[in-house]
């Protein structure tokens, strides 16, 4: 699990904080009394680290840890300079800080909250003597913050309490909050000196841009590379050599230059960065060789939960047109009152709805005036809207919006799109969806029978350890949707789903329906898969419904699945204060994945398929 950057420290009762050793991340797996340390990019360095390996190997149990590997220096600081260079050694000064357990004993723990894996690591390691938890606080992440800087640390991790553990992804669950300005940069090349003894004067430092994919130019190191280091880097960097400049002439031509395959990393402590971006002060740390060269990619920082932007600076791009429109006329609320709801629950709902091609709904005057369905994008959109041209299967193609951010959800509500229909899949990879789709669609039945099927469904999956997430439909039915990772083909998926729907009808035949045609449909609940076709789409996670009382299609715990639900009861209006306590409980829809094959096994067991 991968932490985003945030600008500034803050304290919430939600988040857990602890302290940002400056060190080598490891995984470290111990199954049968044997350990063994996996660097961040699944590089074995047992041997690099044999006593923490042997104390690892006194650990009873089978499980995985999660930590970072350090060398406590001068006044019990972590210092990277020095344990870049401790390899091979039985250093007492190398601790290995555990901060989180992946598994035990059997048991995955990756879905369980952090605050539920904190207790239970600590109930599992014993005190070992280069193997140490790590300590945290909760809430308080100012005052832990003003800790570290005091002792000159690098900074602190900010936790959500109840986030689960998502593999190899960054995710804004997990916090990074610098003291130091100190990042990993490649190095695209080097001045040469003519100094005696110093091959290397400064090393230029890049980073691949994460708009163009390019190696963008961030200044060059000198300070730091004194004595044995440099030689030790000239060394590493001669198989490296080469004659194409990788910054695409950007860097200034002053000095004898000699370019490098941007391959290796190396970390840079600097003061702060001009407004070109270039490193001011710099000074070298050490070669980092727990990351790969592609991970390398430009940060940028992001803002503290709960911390609100101006709304006019989001709609800067978008010419908003008739905001006092009334949209709900026995609710009085307004276009603007639409697009106020949106802006305040963006960070919920554009995870599901970025990088893919929308359907729009437009009710340009509201849900009690026309409305129609809009794919193809005809006309010119603004220079910074993205749409992509999908072949519609009858020699066509048809120009999709493509949702890339706030403005573009703003623009879609401002052509009068209440409710928010996106594919399944993204663009990079339209033929694999991330997500399964169930729909629970009632005809005649009161929305309590629609509550029973679900939680028969939810006992079913159990059985077969399907992971599902149910969320109301925002009108009479639910929604369970079941991650899938873009592992599978929108062709895999359908026929998965049918035999799920199958297995649904046959457990529950007296209450649900396989007939699609609502004419000829019996009263009950229609197991709609269909909408896991190429292209169909339902109403996102938080979109607006466009029926009386503005309600949402909100996801749920399936423990408020109860008698007395009512679906109107989460709408535009309670939502916010909603997600303010309750946070996404859809998170794991796009952090997980089911695998396909084991569960048709495990079906096949069950129902004697």
């Amino acid at each position: 699990m991968l932490a985003n950057t945030a600008k500034r420290p803050f304290d919430s009762d939600d988040w857990l904080f602890e302290i940002k050793w400056d060190g080598y991340r490891a995984i470290s797996i111990i199954e049968k009394g044997n350990a063994v340390i996996y660097s961040r990019n699944s590089k074995d360095i047992s041997d690099d680290y044999r006593d923490i390996r042997d104390k690892l190997q006194q650990i009873k149990v089978e499980c995985v840890l999660d930590g970072e590997i350090v060398y406590l220096g001068k006044n019990a600081k972590p210092d990277f300079s020095l344990l870049s260079r401790s390899k091979n050694t039985d250093s007492k000064n190398i601790i290995y800080y555990l901060f989180d357990i992946l598994y035990l004993d059997g048991y995955q723990l990756t879905g369980l909250p952090l605050k539920k894996r904190k207790e239970i690591l600590l109930s599992v390691i014993p005190d070992l003597d280069s193997v140490k938890i790590s300590d945290h606080v909760v809430g308080k992440g100012k005052i832990l913050f003003e800790a570290a800087s005091k002792e000159e640390l690098e900074g602190i991790m900010a936790k959500k309490m109840d986030s689960i553990y998502v593999l190899g992804r960054r995710t804004d669950d997990w916090l990074k909050i610098k003291n130091t300005s100190s990042e990993e940069f490649l190095v695209g090349g080097y001045k040469t000196s003519n100094i005696s003894n110093r091959r290397i004067s400064s090393l230029l430092l890049g980073k691949y841009s994460g708009k163009t994919k390019k190696l963008k130019y961030f200044g060059k190191v000198a300070s730091g590379l004194e004595g044995g280091k440099n030689k030790d880097l000239y060394n590493r960097l001669i198989s490296l050599k080469t004659s194409t400049d990788p910054f695409g002439g950007k860097v200034p031509k002053k000095g004898s230059i000699q370019w490098t395959v941007p391959e290796m990393i190396v970390e840079v402590e600097y003061s702060h960065k001009t407004g070109k971006g270039l490193l001011r002060h710099p000074s070298f740390k050490g070669v980092r060789n727990d990351r790969d060269p592609e991970e390398i990619i430009e940060e940028t920082g992001k803002e503290m939960p709960g911390k609100k932007e101006n709304g006019k600076s989001i709609l800067k791009k978008v010419n908003i047109v008739n905001q006092d429109k009334i949209f709900w006329p026995q609710e009085g609320y307004t276009k603007k009152d639409l697009i106020d709801y949106y802006i305040d629950i963006r960070k919920f709902i554009l995870p599901y709805i970025l990088d893919r091609p929308q359907s729009l709904n437009r009710h340009p005057d509201g849900i009690e005036g026309k409305s129609f369905f809009q794919k193809d994008i005809e006309y010119e959109l603004p220079g910074w809207m993205e749409s992509r041209k999908i072949s519609s299967g009858k020699d066509g193609k048809t120009n999709y919006l493509v949702c890339n951010g706030i403005e573009s959800l703003i623009y879609m509500v401002n052509l009068g799109c209440i409710e928010i229909n996106p594919w399944n899949s993204r663009v990079e990879d339209l033929q694999r969806p991330d997500v399964m789709v169930l729909d629970l669609d009632p005809k005649n039945v009161s929305f309590e029978e629609v509550i029973a099927v679900a939680l028969k469904i939810k006992t079913l999956f159990d059985k077969v350890q399907i992971p599902a997430y149910p969320k109301t439909s925002g009108k009479r039915g639910l929604h369970i949707y079941i991650p899938l990772g873009a592992r599978y083909e929108y062709k895999d998926v359908l026929d998965f789903s049918k035999l799920l729907v199958k297995i649904i009808h046959s457990k529950i035949p007296e209450k649900t329906s396989l007939v699609r045609n609502p004419d000829k449909r019996p009263d009950g609940i229609y197991l709609d898969y269909l909408q896991n076709r190429f292209g169909q789409t339902v109403a996102a996670p938080y979109s607006v419904r466009p029926v009386i009382h503005a309600p949402v299609s909100t996801p749920l715990e399936w423990s408020e699945l109860k008698s007395g639900l009512q679906p109107q009861e989460h709408n535009i209006s309670s939502v916010p204060k909603r997600l303010a306590v309750k946070g996404d409980l859809f998170r794991g829809v796009l952090d997980r994945s089911i695998d396909m094959l084991k569960i048709i096994q495990e079906l096949g067991n069950y129902f004697n398929l």
